[in-house]
């Protein structure tokens, strides 16, 4: 969970200024599947605006318009103004002087970055967007508050060459490898506040600091979820289960509602850093309570599955794996070896990044690895 944060004075001046009822649509979705319409009900709109809570702003990268009807069935949630508890985390993260110049990765309905540009000057900040419908819509936001900072349409895991060097690189996109470019555009002793999109089920708020040899080091701010950036989304052929060829069948006294994706956190770092590339999900549980977890192997040339049936009162749990990786026994492995470190929390944990590409969690300090 995140911790709270309180904005001080100046960021409640930038919120005087960017108010987050100018940046979000007559129409969108808001938490718990809530369609809010202002010219319907106003007062239910501006009760969702005014909550901690993200509101959808659009679905299948636009390709289907965002309705009351196509908002539930939708293929995938592609842009939200995420909840002010959570954008106020990473903002406070960055940790600003006002003379700071800011890049921040993904402009969404440009709210964050209005925020920014109320509180260091529009020429201080630089906000790129993949999506021209997106970024248009950002601008028109932007020019209800009378801001004006440089928006730039472009993929933002490229950076942006032409500003740099940046003291502050904000992210408002899961990521699951960090960029090179943004190191490289990022002065040293500079900050890079990210989500990472952990592999093993966890979104993680997370604070790099750049160093001169080409790396950044950092820590965990807190838990928070958000939508994975385009040019990092998965992409499978199809998925590992649909070989439709068995697997070799074992068993396991593990509850493997151990090593749910639900649980996240400290022992979602370290799963993560030692199940490389994979992802986990889990099936609702059918009439009799069987529960089905998976762990699929992720990349365009991913060939391992692994299967674990949960039923309630099992003193063993039918486990069923394919490929030349056995997921259940690494993941089984490495959430023992989490319990052997002492059960270490998210505050005992780290990330060391390089600019080409190389990421390793590690305990304490960076010259101890999670192995």
């Amino acid at each position: 969970m995140l911790a709270p944060f309180a904005p001080d004075a100046e960021w409640r001046a930038a919120l005087k200024r960017a108010p987050r009822r100018f940046f979000i649509p007559d129409a969108a979705l808001a938490s718990a599947d809530r369609w809010i319409d202002k010219r319907a009900d106003p007062q239910a709109w501006a009760a969702a605006v005014a909550d901690d809570s993200p509101i959808v702003t659009q679905i299948d990268d636009g390709d289907t318009p965002l309705t009351a009807e196509t908002a539930r069935r939708a293929t995938e949630q592609t842009c939200a103004c995420s909840a002010p508890s959570v954008v106020f985390a990473g903002l406070g993260a960055l940790d600003l002087r006002a003379h700071h110049r800011v890049l921040e990765v993904g402009t969404g309905t440009g709210w964050t970055a209005g925020l920014l540009a109320a509180r260091l000057g529009d020429a201080g900040v630089t906000s790129i967007e993949v999506d021209p419908a997106l970024a248009a819509t950002a601008v028109a936001n932007l020019d209800r508050v009378g801001l004006s900072p440089r928006l730039v349409v472009g993929d933002g895991a490229a950076g942006w060459s032409d500003g740099a060097p940046f003291d502050r690189v904000h992210v408002t996109c899961g990521v699951r490898s960090v960029p090179g470019a943004w190191i490289e555009q990022t002065r040293p002793g500079g900050v890079i506040v990210l989500p990472l999109d952990a592999e093993f089920g966890t979104g993680l708020i997370t604070r790099l600091d750049v160093l001169d040899d080409g790396t950044a080091i950092g820590r965990f701010v807190g838990e928070a979820w958000y939508m994975r950036m385009r040019t990092q989304r998965d992409v499978r052929a199809e998925w590992p289960w649909k070989n439709e060829l068995d697997g070799e069948i074992s068993t396991t006294r593990l509850d493997p509602h151990t090593i749910a994706p639900v649980h996240g956190g400290a022992v979602g770092v370290w799963l993560s850093a030692r199940l490389r590339n994979v992802d986990a999900l889990s099936w609702a549980p059918d009439s009799d309570g069987l529960i089905v977890h998976w762990l699929l192997e992720s990349g365009p040339r991913a060939e391992s599955w692994a299967a674990v049936d949960y039923r309630p009162g099992a003193a063993r749990f039918e486990v069923e794996q394919y490929g030349p990786r056995r997921l259940w026994d690494e993941a089984e492995a490495a959430y023992l070896g989490w319990l052997r470190a002492g059960r270490p929390g998210l505050e005992r944990l780290g990330i060391t990044v390089t600019a080409g590409g190389d990421q390793r969690f590690w305990l304490d300090s960076p010259d101890r690895p999670i192995r």
